[in-house]
């Protein structure tokens, strides 16, 4: 076999390598700006989205009546994500945050109302019947209030915490009896009354979301109380601005009559002395009995 020609060396029909082109970097560059970008569907997308469309809005007041409405009605959707989203990872970490408590309190209250059952099935007297009747009924509240409490409120106890030491010796149904008959918080009746109404109530309990608006309900009384001395400041500025003009007036009394105050420096005082004397000058020019007045 003979050589192969010039042109024939270096071309994509043989396998030669291709000369060296920038198309990898530029996929590079294209995928690193992606993973800025946020993921359609994200409260941060979201957010963005809901963000340029209210500046649209506001800056174009002249939109047809049918594109200002669709802008409108997406916003909306975008605001509802939004709040959703926050929702449910303040959801998630209130959770995680008061399981362990949830958790213990929810095997105290089952262990309260097995023993209240089990002695509810010995007593004999109808006034024993009627109080461990309504001891159950605490008991099982509180099993309720254990899962049923709002996930975005802090959780309040119901139990107060005791040392096993000294609990050995003292007997069971009156340590049983003291929780049940201590006091319980406020939920524990919004609770109570949602058992009544049935499992949908509870679940509305659980997940509803008064917490967001009673501190934005509590925000306005503060910005009150931080503007009321801003209010009394600015009253008194005035008085304030008013005594250096006060002090100036009588520092510029003395400076008419020619004496140079003590706190002055020494060039003003210099520009002082040339301006009296510069007066004085002009005086005696104008005085009679000059060396030009004619007899």
């Amino acid at each position: 076999m003979g050589k192969r020609d010039f042109d024939q060396v270096g071309s994509p029909d043989h396998g030669s390598p291709e000369p060296y082109s920038s198309g990898p970097s530029k996929k590079q560059k294209q995928s690193g700006k992606s993973k800025n970008r946020p993921n359609e569907g994200s409260s941060q997308w979201a957010r963005k989205r809901a963000r340029n469309i209210d500046r649209l809005l506001q800056r174009n007041q002249d939109l047809p009546a049918n594109v200002r409405n669709d802008l409108e009605r997406e916003l909306a959707a975008h605001n509802t994500t939004v709040t959703d989203k926050a929702f449910q990872k303040k959801r998630s970490a209130m959770i995680g945050k008061y399981h362990m408590v949830r958790f213990f309190e929810r095997k105290r209250a089952m262990r309260l109302a097995k023993q209240v059952r089990k002695r509810l099935e010995q007593s004999s007297s109808p006034e024993e019947t009627e109080e461990l009747k309504r001891h159950l009924h605490i008991a099982e509240v509180d099993e309720a209030y254990t899962q049923s409490f709002p996930h975005l409120e802090t959780y309040v106890s119901l139990y107060k915490t005791e040392s096993t030491k000294d609990d050995k010796d003292e007997d069971k149904a009156a340590r049983s009896k003291a929780l049940l008959e201590a006091e319980r918080p406020p939920m524990w009746s919004t609770i109570e009354q949602a058992m009544k109404e049935g499992p949908s109530a509870l679940r509305m309990v659980r997940e509803r979301r008064s917490s967001d608006e009673a501190q934005g309900g509590r925000q306005p009384e503060r910005k009150q109380r931080k503007q009321r001395p801003a209010t009394t400041q600015t009253q008194n500025k005035p008085a304030a601005r008013a005594q250096p003009t006060q002090q100036q007036k009588e520092k510029a009394a003395p400076q008419k009559n020619g004496d140079a105050p003590a706190n002055m420096n020494r060039r003003e005082r210099r520009r002082l002395m040339r301006e009296a004397g510069t007066a004085t000058g002009k005086d005696d020019d104008s005085d009679d009995g000059g060396f030009f007045e004619e007899g």
